[in-house]
């Protein structure tokens, strides 16, 4: 498909002056300067530009754009659009897209309603709108714009550990796609069907939202409306819908346990050769999926069956950690972390070893399954990675290996879960300090979690010196927060 990718600047110039020529009423710029400048000559139209936009407050550009547009919209009754109106929302489109770096819902929705008109207007009777397909080219723009405003979302809500109203996004995605596959059906007109990408943004979009009720259902029922009307063209969709269908699907695994097997039913009815993508949506399913037993196992098969075939990748590797880790199995999480590191090693090309390369969050992983088991020999377990991991930085044949805060604060957690840590924790918080004073870039920044565990670690263990440790650290939490770290300011749980 091709899509409308000139440069913004030019596109401004072409649209606006081709508004001038067609002298409709009611339609303004207000949003832009009306100072102009030389640019280079378009056939057909003045050899002038608008100025950056950027003049007035973002605010003040969406409130006279929008007002601008919806007053546009609801003017003209469907039916009477002409090929300037076309233009003209083709203009509206990307001056909105090429803005909306971080759009938020109200402007996604602005973009849905210029497509919802122009598919109404496409539709109605015999109209040669439908020829257009440079605006058929604007739906993935605006399916990626949904998409976008999802993930805000989603990041701003995790960071408020409070669960997304996912539906008030998600819903409108996939109307704007059925909007496009329903006036195929009307028309018949193959300009109409959203294209394998279409359908690959939605499933992405939907894969951000794995609780919402139905959402399994959901993606499996648009595969099935992608494949069939494929089917009819002699054709099927390209591998990249696949995967993003399949990864979708994997993530709905910790809500759904039909996912895991689900996934595994595509995957062997494929009509492409699977990829490391693939199978990595087949990990990921039976490594988020904690309400099957066997689901550990499924993905070590997964897993060994990559490796046989020299595609295994650290991120394989990291799921099938997690999964023994979810499933309370620290010594095969462990054990799976040995096997990256000895694949890593017998690697001989340098396309492998950096496929291979193990991180911080492949022992992250391992020694959170022992910090959060019940294995008594869990905080020795924990130290002795830690430790481990330090050995293979100090060699130099791990390059990008950090011994991050993350890990530190694991294995401080592990030992603080310890009767009678206090000295023990506070031992290794001092070496986490010592480090980062002489490897500040190293990735060991003190935070607040790791001063807080010690202090716990203080609390809970039975000794005279315990309660004056405890108030040590924390004056020293002080003096660091004074000393300009905000992060190190202690809280009410501190």
């Amino acid at each position: 498909m091709k899509i409308w990718c000139r440069h913004a600047t030019i596109r401004s110039v072409a649209y606006s002056r081709f508004y001038a020529c067609a002298q409709r009423p009611g339609w303004s710029r207000p949003w832009l300067s009306a100072s102009r400048t030389p640019t280079l000559p378009i056939s057909g139209f003045s050899t002038t530009t608008v100025s950056t936009p950027y003049a007035q407050s973002r605010v003040a550009w969406w409130d006279d754009f929008s007002n601008d547009v919806n007053g546009w919209l609801g003017k003209q009754a469907v039916g009477t659009w002409r090929r300037g109106d076309v233009l003209r929302g083709r203009a509206v489109l990307d001056e909105l897209l090429d803005r909306a770096k971080e759009p938020t819902r109200e402007q996604a929705r602005l973009a849905t309603s210029v497509l919802q008109r122009w598919v109404a207007e496409a539709t109605h009777g015999e109209n040669e709108l439908m020829k257009d397909t440079k605006m058929m080219g604007q739906l993935p723009r605006v399916l990626i714009m949904w998409k976008q405003v999802k993930n805000r979302r989603r990041i701003v809500n995790l960071s408020r550990r409070r669960l997304n109203k996912s539906a008030e996004v998600v819903e409108p995605t996939v109307q704007l796609l059925q909007m496009f596959a329903e006036a195929y059906d009307v028309t018949g007109n193959e300009v109409f069907f959203p294209t394998d990408q279409c359908f690959a943004i939605t499933f992405d979009t939907l894969g951000l939202s794995p609780n919402i009720d139905h959402t399994l259902e959901v993606v499996q029922d648009l595969l099935t409306q992608c494949c069939q009307h494929a089917e009819k063209r002699g054709r099927i969709p390209d591998l990249v819908c696949w995967n993003a269908a399949l990864h979708a699907i994997a993530k709905c695994s910790p809500y759904n346990p039909k996912a895991p097997e689900l996934v595994e039913d595509i995957i062997q009815g494929l009509p492409h050769s699977p990829t490391v993508r693939t199978w990595t949506a087949a990990l990921y399913a039976w490594a988020r999926c904690t309400q099957e037993e066997g689901a550990p196992s499924r993905a070590q098969s997964i897993l060994d069956h990559l490796v046989n075939e020299g595609q295994a990748t650290t991120v394989a590797f990291n799921l099938c950690i997690d999964a023994w880790s979810k499933h309370g199995q620290p010594a095969q999480a462990e054990a799976t972390l040995h096997s990256l590191l000895q694949e890593y090693e017998q690697a001989t090309t340098p396309t492998a070893r950096e496929a291979l390369r193990p991180s911080d969050l492949s022992f992250l992983a391992a020694i959170n399954s022992w910090a959060k088991s019940q294995d008594p020999r869990a905080a020795e377990k924990a130290e002795e990675l830690l430790k481990h991991m330090q050995r293979l930085l100090n060699s130099g044949e791990h390059p990008g290996l950090k011994v991050s805060t993350q890990v530190f604060s694991a294995v401080l957690d592990a030992w603080a879960r310890q009767p009678n840590a206090g000295p023990k924790v506070e031992s290794l918080l001092t070496g986490m300090e010592h480090l980062n004073e002489v490897n500040p870039d190293e990735g060991t920044a003190l935070s607040l979690q790791t001063y807080s565990i010690a202090i716990n670690a203080w609390a809970n263990t039975n000794t005279y010196e315990a309660p004056e440790r405890a108030v040590k650290l924390l004056h020293r939490l002080e003096e660091l927060s004074s000393q300009g770290n905000p992060a190190l300011i202690p809280n009410a749980m501190t």
